[in-house]
């Protein structure tokens, strides 16, 4: 997925980002293409995401008005209840990979 400087996306545990640049970065000595995404709430924080990782991360764009009763739908089924933190987290990428079809 190519992200556009200037669009709005969402990264899974962050909420909503602006993407405010694509960056060269040296890691290791090797060049490394990045995105620089600014938070737009709470902190406003910036992460640096790597331009290969940014579909298994889960960084989606932004649901259209036409998606959203589907969503919704979805939302209203049961499920299970995750046993700690770190199983809810993978069961939400889980959902977030089904719906941007990674």
């Amino acid at each position: 997925m190519i992200l556009t400087v200037g669009s709005t996306v969402v990264y899974s545990c962050q909420g909503p980002c602006l993407v405010d640049a694509a960056v060269e970065r040296l890691v290791a000595g090797e060049p490394r293409s990045f995105y620089h995404l600014v938070a737009l709430y709470d902190s406003g924080g910036e992460l640096f995401v790597p331009v290969a990782k940014v579909r298994a991360i889960g960084i989606r764009p932004l649901s259209q008005r036409s998606d959203i009763p589907k969503q919704q739908g979805h939302l209203m089924k049961t499920t299970r209840v995750a046993k700690d933190w770190k199983q809810r987290a993978n069961d939400i990428l889980k959902t977030v990979h089904l719906w941007i079809g990674v």
